[in-house]
């Protein structure tokens, strides 16, 4: 039969990449294990395969034998030979383009199999920005999270900034108008998490898109400070809440909306879907659960979340359990105007607030979307939540006096006609360590009775 030899010059991705560690050629692998390349100087790096029997051998469709000359993607990289002498330019090299900046591999009058036909060639590559460990102060060992330069994840805080940065495909603002501390904060909790991101982007998508996409994957904002700065906050439980600003009647000039959560609107079935690298990159899911919540509502209230920046289970179960701790409880919500006071804020910022009218005496909540009006109105929309991670600090006044005097003398206790128990939240537990110290793995029960009679306003529960 025919064997047949091509030559062709692929395109992957910009540059620079770090490794290229895997190459399939018509569904079946045709590199080496062990063979990874990179990093890739100007003049590239060859790339041997000898596969002669890859897809049945002789006679029964032959296999691919050749050389790959892989180049990274530098700003300096230089033109291929081979190219010049068998491309268009047909031996001027003033003809032919370097590619800088873009990786590319080409397949130098390889042999290809006994079909006249490509198939699908995959390539698996590995890329790790490092502007802020290179040159402002983070700590290199942080740009690859859970795994190494083969087959780890980014850090996000460093793809955030590149993206912001980088002025060939990116949004090309120079460092001066980046928050580099809140950067670099952020990339030291984020390894310290095992938070890592691998995106693929091979459709046109806004940096805006992609910036959503992984600040929903490490729960995080980012915002344009009062001096026009970009900066990135996590949202994470470290404040003290003795020092956290309290707005009020003084400084919130109208309270638009405020809304308790109900237990109707919550969940306690989180599954996350995201591709798993090792698995070799299918779909599949991690999941958390919430029993007593569950046992509370008598049914599953299942959420379904997609991450596209999760290659890890042990970053998808990590986000499972972030995402239902915030879903399975009944948070409050705010939308209210306020004086000046409030031009400072930013979306995660949290805030301690207190209303006489509602009988709240503290609730710590979070900010999140700001319409900062104009300078004549002098007045700034906020859009606030329950902070989740500061449940046990919220605190109810009493309620006014309703004027009923209670029956003199006592009564016999009654059996409860309608009475439920149930597991104590998670939540609930973790809000009071001195009640239920966190070292203690057992249940805990809780018992909810309705009043004896229609007719009963207040009663004592005894167990």
């Amino acid at each position: 039969g025919y064997r047949y030899f091509i030559g062709v010059d692929i395109v992957l991705c910009y540059g620079p990449i770090d490794r290229l560690t895997r190459l399939e050629a018509g569904d079946k692998l045709a590199s080496e294990p062990d063979t990874e390349i990179g990093p890739f100087g100007n003049d590239g790096l060859n790339y041997l395969i000898s596969k002669k029997n890859l897809f049945g051998g002789e006679e029964k469709g032959g296999g691919i034998i050749g050389v790959f000359k892989v180049y990274g993607g530098t700003p300096n990289q230089s033109i291929n030979t081979y190219l010049v002498g068998s491309g268009p330019a047909n031996g001027d090299s003033t003809l032919q383009p370097a590619y800088v900046d873009v990786c590319h591999i080409v397949w130098q009058h390889g042999e290809i199999g006994e079909a006249p036909n490509l198939g699908n060639w995959v390539f698996r590559i590995t890329r790790f920005p490092t502007g802020l460990a290179d040159n402002h102060g983070a700590n290199s060992v942080d740009t690859i999270i859970r795994g190494d330069v083969n087959n780890g994840d980014a850090n996000p805080a460093e793809v955030l900034f590149e993206i912001l940065t980088n002025d060939v495909w990116g949004v090309g603002l120079d460092v001066s108008e980046i928050d580099i501390s809140a950067f670099v904060s952020a990339h030291a909790v984020l390894a310290t998490e095992e938070n890592g991101v691998s995106l693929l982007i091979n459709t046109f998508k806004s940096a805006e898109e992609i910036i959503k996409i992984i600040l929903s994957q490490i729960d995080a904002s980012m915002f344009q400070t009062s001096d026009g700065v970009f900066s990135l906050k996590l949202i994470r439980d470290d404040f003290v809440f003795a020092s956290l600003p309290i707005f009020n009647e003084t400084n919130i000039s109208k309270l638009d909306q405020f809304s308790r959560g109900g237990w109707s609107s919550t969940r306690n079935h989180m599954n996350i879907k995201y591709i798993d690298r090792n698995q070799d990159f299918i779909e599949t899911g991690a999941m958390a659960q919430d029993t007593a919540n569950f046992r509370t509502q008598g049914r599953h209230l299942r959420d379904d979340q997609t991450y596209p920046g999760v290659k890890h289970k042990g970053t998808a179960r990590d986000i499972a359990a972030r995402e239902l701790r915030a879903a399975a409880f009944p948070l409050a919500k705010a939308k209210f105007k306020m004086n000046r006071e409030a031009f400072f804020l930013v979306p995660g910022d949290v805030f301690r607030f207190q209303w006489d009218d509602l009988g709240i005496v503290d609730m710590v909540m979070r900010v999140g979307p700001i319409d900062l009006g104009t300078p004549i109105d002098g007045e700034i929309e906020v859009h606030a939540v329950q902070d989740i991670f500061a449940i046990g600090e919220t605190v109810f006044g009493e309620s006014e006096d309703s004027g009923w005097n209670p029956i003199s003398g006592t009564t016999d206790a009654i059996a409860a006609i309608n009475e439920i128990v149930r597991e104590i939240p998670l939540i609930l537990r973790n809000q009071d360590t001195d009640t239920f110290p966190p070292a203690e793995t057992g249940a805990r029960l809780m018992s909810l009775v309705a009043a004896p009679t229609n007719v009963h306003v207040q009663f004592t529960q005894f167990v």
